[in-house]
């Protein structure tokens, strides 16, 4: 049925999720080891901030999702609540890996300019 559908759809995603904080670690390293992203510290470490409290939101649901998965199959009119929220918290995993792909991105080390390029 679709709860356990959307349960299956969140295992597949588990992997990610307990990536998010080691990656966030990295990042958060990345941002006060100098070079070019430490100029940009200071928006990234907000934008970290502001994911690493969606991960441990993502986190806490996610250790829910058993006891709540029992509970419901012993009262099926709150299957489909649980299956809106189980996709909500599946849609947010994959927010929240899209932003930490994008800041993974900017973080990346810039490529030293083109000889051609150069305005002196």
């Amino acid at each position: 049925d679709a709860v356990h559908t959307r349960v299956e759809q969140l295992g597949e995603r588990a992997d990610a999720v307990e990536a998010l904080p080691h990656r966030v670690d990295a990042l958060e390293r990345a941002a006060f080891g100098g070079g070019p992203v430490h100029h940009r510290s200071r928006s990234i470490v907000a934008d970290l901030d502001a994911l690493g409290s969606q991960v441990e939101v993502v986190a806490t649901a996610v250790d829910g999702v058993p006891r709540r998965l029992a509970d419901v199959e012993r009262s099926t009119a709150r299957t489909e609540a649980l299956e809106r929220g189980l996709a909500g918290a599946i849609d947010m995993i994959d927010q929240l890996v899209a932003q930490l792909g994008a800041l993974e991105w900017a973080c990346r080390p810039l490529p030293p300019p083109d000889e051609d390029d150069r305005t002196d």
